[in-house]
């Protein structure tokens, strides 16, 4: 069984309470869920949506259209062909509904609920009560729905719950399961990698959609014993993770593109300073403003050219929800290892979808600090040293001279040939170290594939889901992560192997896929392209395929 259910209508309806209400009901109740956040940049007012897909079984992605939708206004019935099924029901005030719409509508009558429930919000509390009885939850279900408002309100609402519990009728049975999982979205997942991998220093201005990395670490800043600061700004931001790096703190900031903008200076005084910063780009469609709250794949240009100059740094790509945790606990690991800027591609799509990772595998998280021993003599840019080893100012007696400029082992500034000569020798060496190390793309699918898709990031189990559908010709992903440095070795086993490669991203520019071509000799012959600040969907990577195919 997999159904989904959109809560529909105005920023300020409630739409985001009504959704953290029935996930952790669902999830209690033992449904497997996906949700995503599909919204404008609006405080009030606009047309927005949240889809919640239930199965009893793990899901991969949500579904883009509703068996159920909860209009909270009149204005989801004008966008009803775009996220409703045929067949799917609508459930609405009377007072809101669309009265020359012709599919099937759960009215609650207005002047019922307003006996109970006098909030203008009021039809998002009754779908709450509707929804809970359809998808099988009991009245202690129910009942047990924490509100966090006054106990005046928290009554009220509650109450609106109950009426439209008694209006709903059971038509699915919840899964039995032994146990759940951890349920979170991608910020969150995010979040909590770091902190694993021992992060204890966060500085970030706000920005959409990386704000609930800053939120959630702030309101988790006393439990987890870590220093958290709304800079004025990101340059601000980027320049005090720096500076507590160089003072022994493990280092992180997050941001979007036009904030990432304005890091890229502070990036390259990481670099040539050696000091282990993690960045955190969660993209969104540029350029400027863009879309704020949209998603995208538009900045991995940006992040390979951050800052003048040729520096060792690394960029990874989490694929998942899930994996937001295990790659930016390797982030920070990665960062710390090697002394370097760390750039970390999430995304809108990734960073407000919320589902279960089942089981965490903490063998995999790792808090190392790659120190030298106290005490040591010691050179801060030793050029015999490429990783670890290191020591920071005032962990013992050693001197350390941080700069902007080109330097000597020990710190003070050179413009000599020589030095210039063994700076971009280390470097070189450093990136080459850095590849032995890092994970080479993972591949999915048929052995010997007809068509074989090429991508990164976010678009992993949304191509995974396309592929378990596709029936026309074998089929198979090689999916990366680990997208700087490119080791060529690691595209070796593929070149041949299908007749047919396809690349597919988030962007207009193929920008990963030509970066791969120049740096490996590695091809495509077609691509998959949505750049429209929606997510990659199941049903737009079918279509295109059956286009390639069909061309074949």
């Amino acid at each position: 069984m997999t159904k989904t259910v959109i809560l529909a209508g105005p920023a300020g309806g409630g739409l985001n309470s009504i959704q953290d209400f029935l996930e952790k009901a669902f999830h209690k109740k033992g449904y497997y869920y996906y949700s995503y956040r599909n919204y404008m940049s609006r405080v009030r007012g606009g047309f927005n949506y949240m889809t919640i897909t239930l199965s009893d079984g793990p899901l991969r992605t949500c579904e883009p259209k509703g068996d159920f939708v909860a209009a909270f206004d009149q204005s989801a019935y004008e966008h009803l062909d775009e996220i409703l099924k045929p067949g799917g029901t609508v459930l609405s005030l009377d007072s809101d509904r669309d009265p020359d719409s012709e599919v099937l509508v759960v009215e609650f009558p207005k002047a019922e609920v307003d006996k109970v429930f006098s909030h203008p919000n009021a039809s998002g509390m009754v779908a709450l009560g509707y929804l809970a009885k359809t998808f099988g939850l009991s009245e202690a279900d129910v009942d047990g729905i924490k509100l966090p408002w006054s106990q005046k309100i928290n009554a009220s609402n509650l109450a609106a719950v109950h009426y439209g519990f008694s209006l709903g009728e059971k038509q699915f049975e919840p899964p039995v399961r032994e146990q759940s999982g951890y349920h979170m979205n991608g910020n969150q997942a995010l979040s909590l990698g770091a902190l694993a991998g021992g992060l204890n220093f966060y500085s970030a201005y706000p920005m959409s959609p990386a704000t609930g990395i800053l939120q959630y670490l702030t309101n988790n800043e006393k439990a987890m014993h870590i220093f958290t600061e709304q800079a004025e700004d990101e340059i601000a931001a980027a320049i005090s993770i720096t500076g507590a790096a160089a003072a022994g703190a493990k280092a992180m900031t997050g941001t979007s593109g036009g904030g990432f903008a304005l890091m890229t200076e502070a990036i390259g005084l990481a670099a040539i300073a050696e000091t282990p910063v993690v960045i955190v780009n969660v993209m969104r469609p540029g350029p400027a403003t863009g879309l704020p709250t949209r998603t995208d794949q538009g900045d991995f240009y940006q992040a390979l050219g951050a800052a003048q100059g040729e520096f060792p740094k690394i960029i990874l790509a989490p694929d998942s929800v899930e994996d937001c945790l295990y790659t930016t606990n390797r982030a920070m690991d990665l960062a710390h290892r090697f002394r370097l800027p760390l750039i970390l591609l999430s995304d809108q799509y990734l960073a407000d979808s919320k589902t279960e990772i089942p089981e965490i595998d903490f063998n995999r998280l790792v808090n190392n600090d790659h120190l030298a021993a106290k005490g040591s003599d010691y050179k801060l840019y030793d050029r015999s040293v490429l990783e670890s080893g290191a020591k920071y100012a005032g962990y013992d007696e050693s001197l350390m001279l941080y700069d902007s400029h080109l330097h000597l082992e020990d710190g003070l500034y050179s413009d000599t040939i020589e030095v210039t000569n063994q700076y971009k020798e280390r470097v070189l060496s450093k990136l080459s170290l850095i590849k032995q190390v890092l994970e080479a793309p993972k591949y999915y699918g048929d052995k010997q594939p007809d068509i074989l898709l090429i991508s990164w990031g976010s678009n992993r189990q949304i191509l995974e889901e396309a592929m378990a559908r596709w029936e026309q010709s074998s089929i198979g992903l090689l999916h990366f992560t680990d997208l700087y440095p490119l080791d060529p070795d690691w595209l070796e086993p593929y070149f041949g192997l299908a007749k047919t490669v396809v690349n597919v991203e988030l962007n207009a520019f193929n920008q990963f896929g030509k970066y791969l071509r120049g740096e490996t000799g590695f091809s495509y012959d077609h691509t998959i392209n949505k750049f429209d600040g929606r997510p990659l969907s199941v049903d737009f990577v079918l279509a295109r395929l059956e286009e390639i195919h069909e061309s074949l």
